[in-house]
């Protein structure tokens, strides 16, 4: 419907251009419909490129806007016994109609019906707030079992401290002899999977007797 208007409007533009060339070679003498001609091709070029790179800026995954990713993830803190939400990612098919998924860190000490209602809610919350439809979330579990666990993490996010390139580590857990979590490093850095491989180092060293996993992840919204 949008597109359609700005047609109508280039119509309505081009229209008046002519009219206007028509009148004054009538009465002054002056042609000037190759000029003109000219200006209003590229008017149309330009006003065609624009409608095309907005549709085809949905359709690909433009970012969503930061807003409403940050209302999702507040009705999902909400809820009871969850410690975090990301992994937002949306799909837009037009006004009221975003489909996202979403990633959350509950107690690793819950049953699958805790998490089942605990899922269905978040859904229906962020509908009501957003009219967004969460066509999936999915489980990142926090050990709670495991004192050490904590520590570890403490330390791990110490070391990541250094480096200014991290945006986000979520989706941690440690628990003898694995530590896995996942990291998103700015698009923005030049070497970004160098920057990841130093870190993956530099973790390993510090716990040498664990399997230490990372996995680089997306920002795909704020």
């Amino acid at each position: 419907m949008e597109a359609s208007g700005k047609d109508g409007l280039n119509d309505s533009v081009m229209s008046c251009a002519v009219l206007a060339c028509a009148l004054l070679y009538r009465f002054v003498g002056i042609s000037m419909e190759a000029w003109v001609s000219l200006v209003i091709a590229v008017f149309i070029i330009k006003s065609g490129i624009d409608i095309t790179r907005e549709a085809l800026s949905k359709i690909i995954g433009a970012r969503t806007d930061p807003s409403v990713a940050k209302n999702v993830k507040d009705e999902i803190m909400k809820m009871p016994g969850v410690t975090g939400a990301c992994d937002l990612f949306f799909n837009d098919y037009g006004p009221d109609k975003k489909v996202a998924s979403v990633h959350i860190e509950v107690p690793d000490t819950w049953t699958a019906d805790q998490i089942d209602e605990t899922s269905r809610r978040i859904e229906h919350a962020v509908w009501k707030k957003e009219h967004v439809i969460l066509s999936a979330v999915g489980i990142y579990a926090k050990n709670t079992k495991d004192p050490e666990s904590r520590k570890i993490e403490e330390k791990i996010r110490s070391i990541l401290g250094h480096y200014l390139h991290i945006l986000q580590m979520h989706g941690f857990y440690a628990d003898y002899p694995q530590i896995r979590f996942d990291l998103i490093i700015d698009f923005n850095v030049k070497n970004r999977q160098e920057e990841y491989s130093e870190i993956l180092e530099e973790c390993r060293k510090a716990y040498p007797d664990h399997d230490v996993q990372i996995t680089l992840d997306a920002d795909v919204s704020d």
